[in-house]
């Protein structure tokens, strides 16, 4: 929704803050505002107006009501006149500060939903004190007492709300362990000691065998019947990034819950992609950490291979639990069948939850990379180093842009006194989506520099 800034100000009675300010604050405590445009004297805020919030604030007197709740301004006489309080209900405030582990009195939150035109009314209720709410017909996302703690908090300032850090306690003696999750945390460490990484797949897919009856689109309405499709998928997709993050092969897995013809359980698939060629096929591969897996949770489990050894049954006492898919290097397995066959854990201290480490965030871009090689013959006394430092400074002294240039070497062979280095560059920004001439030049200008030290471009 676009708002002009000098218009707004015409519903409210006090002067509004810079429109950087409001900005902020409304992204903090209302929707977010996603640019602020300069015209004239005046400035338009693109403001993201949630979907649950459209009745009543996709207007100019909505977002006047929001902004003087969130900053105590006084609002001018509404020209449309005031809607009716069609609904109420009943709000302990016992309840709302146990949600927000927040330390607000009664007359404070009251005060607090006063300002977005609801009535409030304190009741009594044999020992207890509740609020009775009138809500504004418009108001339709506010139906019971779940809906109010979060008016509280966003008016009240998320920021005011303190951290709390749960303390951990220490298992009780006797305390089950779930047994599912133990064996599901067991395999998860395994798995990314061996360099796979967890992926969430879509549980609605395009067949199955529970047919939604409202589906929210058509290629998602029915429960997915097993993890292997969306791991299929997830290795292509994720195989088309390869270049981009440095990677041969591609090593995903998942536990989710299926939803085969015989009714709801957890499963676990596991997904190998070579993105390069590789002597050893990803079949081999995935056989390896089957065979791993099995042994580290010491399962007695027998694989019953086909003839053409393209996939294996794993069974355990006669019955099937799981399949390796080795044309394409998949398997997927009954999770839960598999951990009834498993002896009951004693405790979770062997799970070594210390081992995760910290990680920290660094920004990437939005927009599609390009790949491109070069491959320079030197003589044997130039490392590879050497001629990398040249690639770079071309890159460096052409572009106008910022880019995020990556790079590896993927082929070295010697001939005479001579030795060829090959380099495979992305090229991607941070700002936009490059096009092959941007590129092309840029190339062109690393060939120059590359060729004027006397090196051989092939």
């Amino acid at each position: 929704m676009k708002v002009s800034y000098n218009k707004l100000q015409t519903y409210i009675e006090d002067t509004l803050p810079s429109p950087e300010v409001l900005a902020e604050t409304l992204s903090f405590h209302f929707a977010e505002v996603e640019s602020i445009e300069k015209i004239d004297d005046d400035a338009i805020l693109d403001i993201k107006v949630l979907p649950d919030r459209v009745n009543y604030a996709k207007s100019y007197e909505g977002i006047a009501l929001e902004v003087a709740a969130i900053l105590e301004l006084q609002r001018k006489p509404s020209l449309i006149p005031i809607q009716t309080h069609e609904h109420s209900f009943t709000v302990d405030p016992d309840k709302v500060r146990e949600v927000l582990g927040l330390d607000i009195t009664n007359e404070e939150m009251a005060s607090l939903l006063e300002r977005l035109d609801i009535k409030v009314e304190a009741v009594k209720e044999g020992d207890t004190t509740v609020l009775k709410l009138s809500v504004p017909a418009n108001r339709t996302d506010l139906k019971s007492w779940r809906d109010i703690p979060e008016e509280v908090a966003r008016i009240w300032g998320y920021d005011k709300i303190p951290t709390i850090i749960p303390s951990v306690q220490p298992a009780r003696p006797g305390l089950a362990v779930e047994k599912t999750f133990y064996y599901a945390e067991k395999i998860k460490s395994l798995l990314a000691e061996q360099g796979f990484s967890e992926v969430y797949t879509y549980s609605l897919t395009s067949g199955g065998e529970f047919h939604i009856e409202k589906s929210v689109a058509s290629d998602k309405n029915y429960l997915r019947s097993d993890l292997t499709q969306g791991i299929s998928k997830s290795l292509e997709l994720n195989a088309k990034n390869a270049h981009l993050l440095g990677l041969d092969e591609i090593r995903i897995f998942e536990i989710g819950k299926v939803f085969p013809g015989n009714g709801e359980c957890t499963s676990l698939a596991i997904g190998i992609k070579n993105v390069k060629k590789s002597n050893e096929k990803a079949k081999d591969k995935i056989k390896v950490v089957r065979d791993a897996l099995l042994k580290i949770i010491d399962a007695n489990a027998t694989i019953l291979c086909t003839v053409d050894d393209s996939g294996g049954l794993i069974s355990i006492d006669g019955k099937t639990i799981g399949m390796t898919n080795n044309a394409e290097g998949i398997m997927e397995l009954d999770l839960d069948a598999l951990v009834a066959t498993l002896p009951e854990p004693e405790s979770y201290d062997d799970l070594n939850f210390s081992k995760a480490t910290n990680v920290t965030y660094k920004k990437f871009s939005q927009y599609p990379f390009i790949v491109r090689d070069i491959a320079v013959f030197v003589p044997e006394s130039v490392s590879a180093d050497e001629v990398w430092g040249a690639v770079q400074k071309g890159i460096n002294d052409s572009s106008a842009i910022e880019l995020v240039a990556r790079h590896s070497l993927f082929d070295t062979f010697k001939k005479d006194a001579k030795v060829s280095y090959a380099f495979r560059i992305i090229f991607q920004s941070m700002d936009k989506t490059l096009t092959d001439n941007e590129v092309n030049m840029i190339m062109e200008k690393v060939n120059g520099e590359v060729k004027g030290k006397g090196w051989e471009v092939r």
